[in-house]
């Protein structure tokens, strides 16, 4: 199947080597309302935290941001097809076109995260990995949704080891 992208530059190509051909004008005219759906979803996942789901959908269909400064740049085609005008703008994909540079940028975070989890480090050390990815990150959601199950599993640790040393009947080990 064909990238969205890819259906959009071509029916830029094709726009551009018949400007007079209305028929290929409203083909242009519908596939930039889907590119702009397209758009409008990644932008929305960014916009609510999911840094990584929308970079990862827009490199599924083509690299949208790319796409859209090609779109935007392109005078001629912008004045044949009027539904440009509905795009986002350069400034609305600022985010998106910076996903990529924002994830690479806390890279040794996540390695931390992940190597945590593979050698089975204490919760306590999961639990600061998570929480320096989510001071790095704070509209990634993700963070706080991996945190969830381990602060449970540390709460019951607690209770637990509390429950041993009241059953010890050592008074001195509670303070």
């Amino acid at each position: 199947m064909t990238s969205i992208v890819n259906q959009v530059e071509t029916i830029r190509r094709q726009v551009s080597s018949d400007p007079g051909n209305v028929a290929l004008q409203r083909e242009a005219t519908a596939l930039i309302e889907q590119f702009s759906a397209h758009l409008h979803r990644a932008l929305t996942w960014l916009r609510g935290g999911f840094l990584h789901e929308a970079n990862v959908y827009s490199e599924d269909c083509g690299n949208l941001a790319r796409c859209l400064v090609d779109v935007l740049e392109d005078a001629d085609f912008c004045q044949l097809v009027a539904a440009t005008q509905s795009l986002p703008t350069r400034a609305h994909i600022e985010p998106l076109v910076m996903a990529p540079v924002d994830a690479g940028r806390d890279e040794a975070l996540v390695d931390a995260w992940i190597h945590s989890n593979v050698t089975q480090a204490p919760i306590e050390d999961r639990l600061a990995c998570l929480q320096a990815l989510r001071h790095a990150q704070p509209r990634e959601a993700r963070w706080s949704d991996l945190a969830a199950p381990l602060v449970d599993i540390a709460i019951a640790q607690v209770q637990d080891e509390l429950e041993a040393i009241e059953a010890s009947g050592d008074d001195d080990a509670l303070q």
